[in-house]
């Protein structure tokens, strides 16, 4: 007998909390559009943004699947955060005129051409989105409800090379350390001397990130082993720990981002905590982490050892103690710089601006070199062009007067900016036509329930895969790098395909639900 299931809801709450913010997002663009009076350029502007936000929207809720809204799948978060960062962001520019920077006109035109070029770029991103959904039958496999089918043989070959992974990184970084060469607390001038090397030990440093993404999704699978969970919260103190002493904001939230990534799948409900808190926290901590920055670059202190960080962080509180700011002050300076440093639309903004000058920022780098430059090392290819395009972005955008060695932080030239510097404004929707497919073609992996390998690779691919913020060579160098990596891992942690297929054929009990 055929059992009809009752239709799914077609109006949920989530859809009107949606409707909700697309309708307060309409009435405070178009309280702005009156206010504007007679600013011509923040028109336009608003009326891009309201075009490009209810696109957005249209997209956004297509995804809404079940009643639930899926942030993590690359597409709607890539979405997000391309109207945050290129779209509604940038609007402070004309808010507030002194937020301008001195490359651009005085009443932002080149900000309202940048615009149309992204939403250019988004329509062909959502076209390749979509060309490459699956669109019928998600894959069957084991979720938070279901035993695992990984014998006891193979979890202790997941423990290994989660150990192995995170030895080898804390080895790295701890040499790095002492070399005064990891990150924020480097020496330029060493950082250079010994170029080729540090390439490559900075890749290797990263494998703190996969082996806590490993833990965090047996954490979950295996919610109530307390050996996962205590090994989980090791493991996370340390990558945050890190994340602090290199003076990085980055590499400190992006450990929230694996857990909330891989709780969210996992337990099949978005899992936002592990994002909202950490964030507030670090709008708080910018000043400090600039001043922290400031002391170690300026030769106040030497950070070699975890004594030496633990100073100059205490030495970063007292300056700004000295300063006798507020928790408020704290909160308003860190969010200012927060927004700015957000704000990509700005830089696209800037490629348009240079002219003439862009020629000095496209460098030695052919595409011909795309399959093989990610795996020869320097030392066998001693030409090998260095990827510091952001570098030379900086100079041009300062006239050409300085050297790359004078320029100190690079500006981010972004994807679809060195799209339009590279293949003019057609290589913008072709750009991300081609990128839509891609991180739509990584989602599919993990549509429906999902296993313990595809989220493995496909939570590295989410954090490293896709940067918004460096030019289109090193992006794509750096993504098939990263899947040559992640492919030989995932074999040697859990197995091959294969492998998975015989066990659920010959142990069917294990698969089937409680």
């Amino acid at each position: 007998m055929q059992v009809r299931r009752p239709p799914a809801t077609a109006f949920t709450p989530l859809h009107v909390l949606v409707l909700l913010s697309l309708a307060l997002g309409a009435i405070v663009w178009g309280v702005t559009f009156i206010l504007g009076g007679e600013r011509v350029q923040l028109q336009r502007y608003l009326a891009l943004l309201g075009f490009y936000g209810a696109s957005s929207a249209v997209f956004v809720v297509s995804r809404i699947r079940r009643g639930k809204l899926q942030l993590f799948e690359l597409p709607v978060f890539m979405t997000a955060m391309f109207f945050l960062q290129f779209g509604l962001l940038p609007l402070r520019n004309f808010i507030d005129p002194a937020q301008l920077v001195s490359n651009l006109s005085p009443d932002g035109e080149e900000l309202g051409r940048a615009l149309s070029y992204v939403i250019l770029g988004m329509m062909a991103f959502w076209i390749g989105c979509e060309l490459a959904r699956r669109k019928k039958g998600d894959r069957i496999s084991p979720g938070p409800g279901t035993q695992s089918i990984v014998p006891e043989v193979h979890k202790a070959r997941a423990v290994l090379l989660f150990a192995a992974l995170f030895a080898v990184a804390f080895v790295t970084r701890f040499y790095l350390l002492k070399s005064q060469l990891f990150s924020y607390t480097a020496s330029g001038e060493k950082y250079f001397e010994n170029l080729a090397s540090m390439q490559v030990l900075n890749y290797v440093s990263q494998l703190g990130t996969l082996a806590l993404i490993i833990v965090a999704i047996e954490r979950y699978r295996e919610r109530y082993d307390p050996f996962w969970r205590l090994l989980f919260v090791a493991v996370l103190s340390s990558e945050v720990c890190w994340g602090l002493i290199s003076g990085m904001k980055g590499l400190v939230l992006q450990n929230f981002i694996v857990v909330a990534l891989v709780s969210s799948f996992v337990k099949r409900r978005l899992n936002l905590r592990w994002l909202v808190i950490p964030f507030f926290a670090l709008v708080l901590l910018y000043p400090v982490s600039d001043a922290y920055r400031s002391l170690v670059r300026g030769g106040g202190a030497e950070v070699t050892s975890f004594e030496g960080g633990a100073r100059a962080g205490q030495m970063a509180f007292s300056k700004m103690e000295e300063g006798k700011s507020t928790t408020g002050d704290l909160w308003r300076e860190g969010l200012d710089h927060t927004l700015r440093r957000l704000d990509l639309l700005t830089s696209v903004a800037e490629v348009l601006s240079l002219g003439p000058r862009a020629s000095m920022v496209k460098g030695d780098i052919h595409w011909w070199m795309l399959p093989f430059y990610p795996f020869v090392p320097r030392f066998l290819w001693p030409s090998k062009p260095i990827l510091q395009e952001g570098g030379w972005f900086t100079v041009a955008l300062r006239g050409g007067s300085e050297n790359l060695d004078n320029v100190g932080s690079s500006t981010a030239i972004t994807y679809p900016g060195d799209l339009y510097l590279q293949f003019g404004l057609l290589g913008i929707p072709v750009g991300m036509f081609v990128l839509g497919i891609v991180a739509q073609w990584f989602t599919n992996r993990v549509s429906g329930g999902v296993e313990s390998r595809d989220l493995f690779v496909y939570a590295a691919l989410f954090l490293f895969g896709f940067p918004l913020e460096p030019d289109v060579f090193s992006m794509w160098t750096g993504l098939i790098k990263l899947l040559a990596i992640l492919y030989v891992l995932r074999r040697l942690i859990y197995g091959s395909s294969t492998q998975r297929k015989r066990l659920a054929t010959s142990f069917p009990v294990l698969t089937r639900r409680p």
